[in-house]
């Protein structure tokens, strides 16, 4: 069963139940910052660990405070663990750990960003002063630290970040040490990841009770780190999820061993203008690498040489001039095939037109083809078109990113990125189907629900890597027409993370194939 992910409305809904029924609210503080003392304590002994690994750098020209921030901890008390406690709740969070690292021997000290308001924060830094923490509160005062916690916002916070606060997360995101948030890291949205002006940066993130959306999309993923949930109360059902989120790339049924080829479905993939034929060829390839049992690429001429040299185990037709490309021509076309995937290298320009336009009708009949993958420069032709019934694309799957999206809802990529969840509900509302909203912390939207993918890197921010997912998508979709858009992307984020494990920089989309492979094998 797939985790769930919560709005900040419904986590504080759920606490409110839960005092509600005679809870102490200070008593779930001190489990919440007992919990997090005992993963900080493992975190530091990971790092301390990889310490031990280390290469010598006696005689290197690197400085001793860059060695101690990449490699762990080191020993004895010259380096303190600053926690830096805003006024809420998520502040008396940080009194309390403070508290209790410093009871279990660590050097820990508390930098007061603001005095505490709430009465569990005040009962919080009474605490901290009984078990004798200093405090400090003047960035100018404050010791070296190797761990930075960052314990200043909770979920509450909904406006841009100003003035003295905005200046400490400055200052938190500029010192040299490890740094983990409380909750969730402060400045940054908790529903829709975006950052309020500023946000702190830390390596790992310890929530409690429940998921955060804003954790895993948007500009979450850059902030947040390494994220681990701390669940404290039992689950209150009437409170729905906001969404599920995908840790782990689906398993998918062992094939029948009567099959044939023709078991396994028929994609036809479309694009490839004159100038433009690696993407529609890369996408062919990921159908196979999914096990598609046949594939035809439908291209421009001139790059039949080309595909049959990269992949001989594919078929090819040529698209025919632009005057003769019609209806009629697509209806035959399409005669046999299970799924569609259209808009690879397409272009924008009157050959990419008339295919576009050729092949409308046909993506439209669910009775001629079970699934249509829309991607790339269809969706831009897609843009153009008057506003269509919604139940013409039960049987599609669009795969957007954030910039195409914005030319299909009309607006700038910034409205986008700002709420990623509005954005692709806003989508669904106006074509329907299946959507995929493509980014860190991609997003997937059908009938069933939202779902966040988790996986995925960075290095994938790399030419090809959106045509090898509509090619996974169309191959995955011929075999298995009710697989949801959300396990198409986590099998291609796990792809990823499997060829990114030797390093981010410099993965090439090509790659993916074996490793895609891997994942649905």
């Amino acid at each position: 069963m797939r985790p769930v992910v919560y709005s900040s409305e419904q986590v504080q809904a759920w606490e409110q139940h839960w005092f509600v029924a005679g809870n102490s609210s200070y008593g779930l503080m001190q489990q919440a910052a007992w919990q997090m003392t005992q993963h900080i304590q493992r975190f530091i002994a990971q790092c301390n660990e990889k310490l031990k690994r280390a290469p010598d750098f006696s005689n290197s020209q690197l400085n001793q405070p860059i060695i101690l921030r990449q490699y762990g901890f080191g020993v004895g008390s010259d380096f303190g663990i600053g926690v830096w406690c805003g006024a809420g709740n998520n502040g008396g969070d940080g009194w309390l750990i403070a508290a209790y690292l410093k009871q279990a021997g660590f050097n820990a000290w508390v930098f007061e960003v603001a005095a505490p308001q709430t009465t569990d924060a005040k009962l919080a830094k009474q605490y901290a002063q009984e078990t004798g923490i200093n405090i400090y509160q003047q960035f100018n005062a404050l010791p070296h630290s190797q761990l930075s916690i960052d314990a200043m916002f909770g979920i509450g916070v909904s406006r841009q970040v100003s003035g003295h606060f905005h200046t400490a997360i400055e200052q938190f995101n500029q010192g040299i040490s490890h740094k983990i948030a409380i909750d969730i890291p402060s400045g940054l949205h908790p529903d829709t990841g975006a950052v309020l002006g500023a946000a702190c940066v830390v390596d790992f993130t310890l929530t409690v009770i429940a998921y955060k959306a804003g954790l895993f999309t948007g500009q979450g993923k850059a902030y947040a780190g390494q994220v681990q949930l701390i669940e404290l109360i039992p689950p209150y059902d009437h409170i729905p999820s906001l969404a599920t989120l995908d840790l782990h790339a689906p398993i998918l049924a062992k094939r029948k061993a009567t099959g044939h080829k023709g078991s396994y479905g028929h994609v036809l993939i479309i694009g490839g203008d004159e100038n433009m034929g690696g993407a529609s060829i890369m996408s062919a390839q990921a159908a196979l690498a999914v096990g598609a049992g046949k594939v035809t690429l439908l291209t421009h001429q001139q790059h039949h040489s080309a595909a049959l040299t990269r992949c001989p185990n594919m078929m090819t037709l040529s698209m025919p001039y632009i005057e003769q490309i019609s209806p009629e021509f697509a209806s035959q076309v399409v005669q046999g095939i299970d799924c569609i995937v259209i808009g690879m290298g397409l272009g924008r320009h009157a050959w990419g037109s008339a295919v576009w336009q050729a092949f409308l009708p046909v993506l439209k009949s669910s009775s001629e083809i079970k699934t249509v993958v829309v991607d790339a420069d269809a969706l831009w032709h897609l843009a153009n078109e008057p506003l269509m019934d919604t139940k013409q694309h039960a049987h599609w799957y669009l795969t957007p990113h954030s910039g195409e999206a914005a030319r299909l809802l009309g607006c700038d990529v910034q409205t986008i990125e700002q709420d990623r969840i509005a954005a692709i509900y806003q989508v669904y509302e106006k074509f329907g189907g299946h959507i995929l909203l493509k980014g860190a912390g991609s997003l997937s939207l059908d009938a069933q629900g939202l779902s966040i993918c988790a996986l995925g890197n960075a290095g994938m921010a790399t030419a090809g890597m959106g045509d090898i997912l509509a090619g996974m998508a169309g191959g995955l979709l011929a075999q298995l027409p009710d697989l949801a858009m959300h396990e198409i992307v986590a099998l291609h984020a796990a792809a990823g993370d499997l060829l990114a494990q030797d390093g981010e920089r410099g993965l090439e989309a090509t790659a993916m194939l074996n490793m895609i492979k891997q994942v649905v094998n």
